[in-house]
């Protein structure tokens, strides 16, 4: 078997007498590895450049022959890397958007928060695609009062509008009372940032009920059944006692 190392090698000129040959001994034992020869004579036997494997005293097979050329080299030298090259547009992107997140982290945690709160209350409300009843399990007010907290109004208002939004589409309940929704999430987002630093225990409950001190009214005079919104008032504050009781402290110790 014979392999071509491209494209660096050593062949010597063949002019002058023959010189020895030189060997690379790297068995432990004599008897039981092989040893490496590097030819470097003309002898017909053994082309020159080829490094054969000597075992018990005998030749065996060629592995692989050596050569040098300059011209070899210097194309592969002036060659592209081909990884590099093919994948320039993904590389440069990921060395950009690490340079961005070096200077402007704040900005890039905050963008993180809020989608993540994005993800999390449209998931909490997809239940709604198969279950006919409005009950209070959501998460778009947890997201709403953590965002507002740490970042301020415009934050909390994206995060709990975006959110709605997307919800409402798809569960296909998007309709003219869903705006009522979005007057509450505008009052809270709009006040929460006001009690900054204060226990998110206490915050959060507080803007669960002004929350649903604006829609209640709001459903009822638009038609909604009462026994329907009586449940979801008692499910969505209980919900959200045991949210921001128990979880609430610790997202906030973890993001602020």
């Amino acid at each position: 078997v014979l392999k071509r190392m491209s494209p660096l090698g050593f062949e010597p000129k063949r002019t002058g007498p023959k010189p020895a040959m030189l060997s690379i001994t790297s068995r432990a034992r004599e008897h039981d590895y092989p040893a490496f020869v590097f030819n470097t004579c003309c002898s017909p036997s053994i082309p020159a450049g080829v490094i054969q494997i000597i075992k018990n005293g005998s030749v065996t097979y060629p592995v692989m022959r050596l050569k040098y050329d300059r011209r070899d080299v210097k194309s592969w030298a002036k060659s592209p890397i081909p990884f590099i090259w093919e994948k320039r547009i993904m590389i440069a992107f990921i060395i950009l958007a690490v340079i961005f997140t070096f200077f402007f982290w704040t900005f890039v945690k905050t963008l993180l928060v809020m989608g993540v709160f994005i993800v999390i209350g449209v998931a909490s409300l997809m239940y709604n695609r198969w279950v006919k009843v409005s009950l209070g399990f959501e998460l778009i007010m947890f997201g709403v009062v953590i965002t507002g907290m740490l970042y301020g109004s415009v934050e909390a208002l994206v995060v709990g509008f975006v959110a709605l939004f997307f919800a409402e589409v798809l569960t296909n309940r998007f309709n003219h009372a869903t705006f009522v929704s979005f007057i509450g999430l505008f009052v809270v987002a709009m006040v929460v940032p006001s009690f900054e630093g204060d226990p998110v225990r206490w915050v959060g409950i507080g803007m669960t009920l002004l929350y649903d001190a604006i829609i209640l009214p709001g459903y009822l005079i638009l038609g909604s059944s009462p026994g329907r919104s009586f449940l979801f008032l008692g499910t969505h504050l209980m919900f959200n006692f045991w949210m921001f009781w128990t979880v609430a402290p610790a997202v906030m110790s973890i993001l602020d």
